[in-house]
């Protein structure tokens, strides 16, 4: 429930009580005993880190998304132990979402890599949805950029490939 108030508040436009609930939720799972139904209502520590991720991707200042990118990248690596291919690869976009705020369009285009090359059946809304938005980015971040108009081309391709 905080993960999900923290995306809320984060969405709003307030990085600082997202990132106050965000550590609420590392407190909370500290002080938390074992689910009395083992998978019913878990929420894994590959998730959590997953949200924290997820709730920073509206974040506007540079020190919030370095938190974004570290968090994402985070849970990537969580989601090697805890497969998960759907968060997996919206983790990475949203690597590649702080990537482009920061200006830095390198590290965005390495971050969605593997997220392209997936096959088009691992596709689901969510993941044309954050494309889809990352493409927006790259336009506004680097409207002249050849390769980033390169990128956008690609993005554009895979989010609307049948």
């Amino acid at each position: 429930m905080l993960c999900g108030l923290a995306a809320s508040v984060a969405n709003s436009g307030d990085s600082e009580r997202a990132l106050e609930l965000l550590d609420e939720t590392e407190r909370a799972r500290e002080g938390a005993g074992p689910d009395e139904v083992p998978g019913l209502f878990t929420f894994t520590p590959a998730k959590q880190i997953y949200d924290r991720g997820f709730s920073l991707m509206w974040a506007e200042d540079k020190k919030t998304l370095r938190r974004l990118a570290r968090a994402s990248e985070d849970a990537i690596a969580a989601w090697q132990v805890q497969r998960s291919p759907g968060d997996e690869m919206l983790s990475q976009i949203y690597l590649a979402t702080a990537s482009a705020r920061l200006g830095d369009l390198d590290s965005r285009i390495a971050a969605v890599s593997p997220v392209l090359d997936n096959p088009i059946s691992a596709r689901f809304s969510w993941v044309r949805k954050r494309l889809n938005q990352l493409n927006g980015l790259l336009s506004k971040h680097f409207p002249d950029s050849v390769v980033a108009n390169e990128m956008r081309n690609t993005l554009n391709a895979y989010t609307h490939a049948a």
